[in-house]
C-alpha cells in the first residue's frame, strides 16, 4: 500500500506539472526595475523647457533580454496645469477647497499608491475614450472632494467613477498627453493619439543614458510641447483632449481649457481670466512602464516629477 501511495503521489505531481505547463499557469514571475532605471529632470531658469535624463544600469539592460521585454520599457507622462510654479503649492490659490486639500505633490503619492501599488503588483492604465470614439479623452486620474465635506483626496481613474461631478468636482484632474511623431506637429487634433500599453508614450532605448528635452512651441493661437531627443522626428504633445495649450490669459485663449472639463478646470480658468493670477504653468511627471515580456506582473516605477514649463 505504501508503494501504491508513492506511485499515486508521483503520478499526481507529474500530471499537475504537465497541467500548469500546458495551461500557462505556474509560479508568478515578477519584474522590478526600480534600481535599474532612474529618471530625472531639470527646469530651465526661464521656464521654457525641461531637460530630462534617463539612466539604465547594465543590470537593467540585461533584464530586457532576460525577461524578454518587448514594446518597452517606456515612459508615460502625466501633467497638471496650475497658476503656481511650485510642486509644494496648491493647484489653485483662489479656490478655498483646492487650497486646503490639493497640493500638487499629492499627485506622486496618489499615483504610487493607486497605480504602482505594492510588491510590483501594478494596475493598468488606458484612455477613458480612445482615439476614434466620439469624444476622445485620456485623463490620467482624478483627486476630488465630496460635496458634503466628509472626505477629501478621493481617487478616481475615470470621470464616471465620480458619482456627482457637478457637486464633487473640487480637486485635481491629472492629464496625460496625446502625441504625434514626425518632423512637424501634424493636424491637431486629427493626427494626435494617446499612448497606451504596452508601449505608452516614449519607448526607451537599451542604452546607458538617454537624454531629451521638453519645450513649448507656439502654433497659431496655441502651444504644444515638443519632445526632442536629437532625432529628425520629434514627439509633439497636446492635452488629454487633444487640444493645444493656452498661450495667454484671455477668455478666448482659455476657452478650450475650460471646455475640456467645466468642473475641475473652472477654478483655474476663473483665477486666470479674472486677473487674480497672471501666469500659468505645466507641471510634468513621468513613470516607467515595463511593457510586454516573460513576466506576470504589471510594472510601474514610482512617479517622478520632471519639472515645470511656463505657458505664459
Amino acid at each position: 500500500m505504501k508503494g501504491c501511495r508513492k506511485s499515486g503521489a508521483l503520478l499526481t505531481a507529474i500530471l499537475l506539472t504537465s497541467f500548469f505547463m500546458s495551461s500557462g499557469c505556474g509560479i508568478p514571475v515578477f519584474l522590478n526595475l526600480d534600481r535599474e532605471i532612474s529618471v530625472s529632470g531639470t527646469t530651465a531658469t526661464d521656464g521654457s523647457e525641461i531637460q530630462v535624463s534617463v539612466s539604465i544600469s547594465p543590470e537593467g539592460i540585461a533584464k530586457f533580454s532576460e525577461y524578454g521585454i518587448t514594446n518597452g520599457p517606456s515612459l508615460k507622462f502625466f501633467y497638471v496645469i496650475s497658476p503656481n510654479p511650485s510642486s509644494s503649492a496648491p493647484i489653485s490659490s483662489e479656490n478655498s477647497v483646492n487650497s486646503g486639500y490639493y497640493y500638487m505633490n499629492y499627485v506622486t503619492s496618489q499615483f504610487n499608491a493607486n497605480f504602482k501599488g505594492t510588491k510590483n503588483n501594478g494596475v493598468p492604465w488606458s484612455p477613458e475614450s480612445p482615439t476614434g470614439s466620439a469624444e476622445p479623452s485620456a485623463p490620467g486620474f482624478y483627486l476630488y472632494s465630496k460635496s458634503d465635506g466628509t472626505s477629501h483626496r478621493n481617487f478616481a481613474r475615470r470621470s464616471s467613477q465620480i458619482i456627482d461631478r457637478a457637486a464633487d468636482a473640487s480637486g485635481i484632474l491629472v492629464g496625460t498627453f496625446a502625441h504625434h511623431e514626425g518632423a512637424n506637429p501634424g493636424l491637431i487634433p486629427d493626427d494626435h493619439e494617446f499612448g497606451m500599453a504596452p508601449a505608452m508614450d516614449l519607448l526607451l532605448p537599451a542604452t546607458a543614458t538617454y537624454n531629451f528635452s521638453l519645450k513649448r512651441d507656439e502654433i497659431g493661437a496655441g502651444q504644444v510641447i515638443v519632445l526632442d531627443d536629437g532625432s529628425v522626428d520629434k514627439l509633439y504633445l497636446t492635452s488629454f483632449r487633444r487640444n493645444m495649450f493656452p498661450m495667454d490669459g484671455s477668455s478666448s485663449g482659455m476657452t478650450n481649457y475650460l471646455l475640456e472639463d467645466r468642473y475641475f478646470h473652472r477654478p483655474i480658468y476663473d483665477e486666470i481670466v479674472t486677473g487674480y493670477s497672471s501666469t500659468l504653468y505645466l507641471h510634468i511627471w513621468a513613470a516607467v512602464y515595463a511593457g510586454d515580456g516573460s513576466f506576470t506582473n504589471i510594472y510601474w516605477s514610482d512617479l517622478k516629477r520632471l519639472g515645470t514649463i511656463r505657458l505664459f
